[in-house]
């Protein structure tokens, strides 16, 4: 497993060709990596989270899906983007 921590709160875990791109926000440089199974936003905070990031990241890699809170889910909503939700203990 590697783990790749890019700026503020943002990081990219990958255990063979498969990664995890953890908090991808505002404050972190665009994400543009490919073989992403799995986003995950811890909340809803823009230095955790944008569509944007998002987009950018499901664009290269459609087959990923979206994790977090219910707040994450309202966020990106308007963006079109949808979030399997998770609470405490998933």
């Amino acid at each position: 497993m590697e783990v790749t921590k890019l700026e503020h709160a943002c990081q990219v875990v990958r255990s063979g060709a498969a990664r995890l791109v953890l908090d991808p926000g505002e404050f972190s440089r665009p994400v543009e990596v490919t073989g992403v199974a799995a986003v995950v936003a811890t909340h809803q905070h823009p230095d955790h989270v944008t569509a944007e990031q998002v987009a950018r990241i499901l664009a290269r890699n459609p087959d990923a899906v979206v994790l977090g809170p219910p707040g994450v889910a309202t966020v990106l909503a308007d963006a079109g983007i949808t979030v399997d939700v998770v609470t405490d203990g998933d």
